[in-house]
């Protein structure tokens, strides 16, 4: 499998580090918890909720957003339209955003549009506890293969050690059936690429340290060659309450019991590296690598 991350010596990212607009971005991402930046092969991508608000690349380089966040933009659910013969007009305070895309009103709507989609959703979940283990996400919405994704992958500082995580809703199906366990086996092959790993996550973390993302104290940085690689994934769960969690965990820990290094389950988010809560179990324990 060829994965990997930009350095920091690439075109890109000293570039980028001269624009006035990424200095905005950066302290976008520091003021609301709602945004991370992620470092990709070739690209970096800035998530608010987990859409992908802006995509990075090219050595110039080039931003992109995508059209689906600026057609329009209305305080009500419903927007009205003008019929002028055959032209159906949207009657919208905005029709696209315009002049300073990073300014206060056209945030504002941006993220409006984005938050009616994704605040109540699962990449919303996804971005409250990514919110909350920022200290040890190292990446998220990893793509690789054949359109898989892992959701997220964290940095155990304590034990050196890379884990990636599969997030779920308790209210998904796909946690009752043998679905979760083919994504999980899935998770699992993807991580025998160690090396591979280790080896983009070490030039992933200088990156996010080159462009003022992370400072020099970040645990993160200490990831390196002699990193271990977990085999299984933690399969982490939102269970909006207790009833949930009792009605539900035995029977997911039997069908993951032999394909995840962890569950663990949470009301709004928890510690990703929390194995001894009551709603948490270790399950196959540490790598074997």
């Amino acid at each position: 499998m060829n994965f990997s991350r930009l350095n920091k010596d690439s075109k890109l990212v000293k570039n980028l580090k001269e624009k006035e607009w990424w200095k905005k971005i950066i302290t976008l991402s520091q003021e609301d918890n709602d945004f991370n930046i992620q470092i990709r092969s070739d690209s970096i991508n800035v998530y608010y909720k987990m859409a992908n608000f802006l995509n990075i690349r090219n050595n110039n380089p080039i931003a992109e957003i995508h059209y689906k966040f600026i057609p329009t933009y209305s305080d009500q659910d419903y927007v009205k339209i003008d019929f002028d013969g055959e032209k159906a007009n949207l009657i919208s305070s905005i029709k696209i955003v315009e002049n300073d895309l990073l300014n206060n009103e056209n945030l504002k709507k941006i993220k409006s549009i984005i938050g009616k989609y994704n605040s109540k959703g699962e990449k919303g979940d996804q971005s409250i506890l990514i919110n909350h283990n920022k200290n040890k996400i190292i990446d998220a919405e990893i793509a690789y293969g054949n359109k898989s994704r892992i959701d997220i992958m964290i940095y155990d500082a304590k034990n050196d050690e890379i884990i990636a995580v599969e997030f779920k809703v308790i209210t998904d199906s796909r946690l009752f059936n043998d679905e979760i366990v083919e994504q999980l086996i899935k998770y699992k092959q993807f991580m025998c690429n160690k090396e591979k790993i280790k080896k983009a996550y070490i030039d992933s973390m200088q990156v996010k340290l080159e462009l003022d993302l992370i400072d020099k104290s970040n645990p993160l940085l200490n990831i390196s060659e002699k990193t271990k690689i977990a085999d299984y994934p933690i399969l982490a769960i939102k269970a909006f309450n207790q009833n949930n969690i009792d009605r539900f965990k035995e029977e997911i820990v039997s069908r993951v019991k032999n394909c995840a290094y962890s569950l663990n389950i949470f009301g709004t988010s928890g510690d990703l590296l929390n194995f001894t809560g009551n709603n948490n179990e270790l399950l196959r324990g540490k790598s074997e690598n």
